[in-house]
């Protein structure tokens, strides 16, 4: 956990990147600036603003995927689908071209949800 103050461009942020952590202060209300930050990139409604029972409902719904157990079974295909999007940049890299990563990251995102779902 850690503390981000981007004053005077910003706010000031309380990064968690711990599960332990996290699971200690989700019980505290979120700051609505996180919802303003998020609505751009996820849309108004996401697991990452909701609070209490939506989020427990939501969240419990989506526990079994995230289970490390489950997770762990995934590793080999990411670490393959990652492997084709190395090559994608490499390609870019030894061809000298300028282009667009987030597309290259989109087809990665894609491609192991697919997979992931499918």
């Amino acid at each position: 956990m850690f503390y981000l103050d981007l004053w005077p461009f910003n706010y000031q942020y309380c990064i968690v990147s711990d599960p332990v952590i996290a699971e200690q202060v989700q019980t505290r209300p979120k700051h609505p600036v996180l919802a303003d930050f998020l609505v751009n990139l996820t849309g108004p409604r996401n697991l990452v603003v909701l609070e209490g029972e939506k989020w427990k409902m939501w969240r419990g719904r989506f526990n079994p995927g995230f289970a490390q157990g489950h997770l762990m079974t995934l590793v080999g295909m990411i670490v393959e689908e990652t492997g084709h999007f190395c090559d994608v940049l490499e390609r870019h890299i030894k061809e000298g071209n300028v282009f667009r990563l987030e597309r290259a990251l989109t087809a990665l995102t894609v491609d192991v949800i697919g997979r992931v779902t499918l």
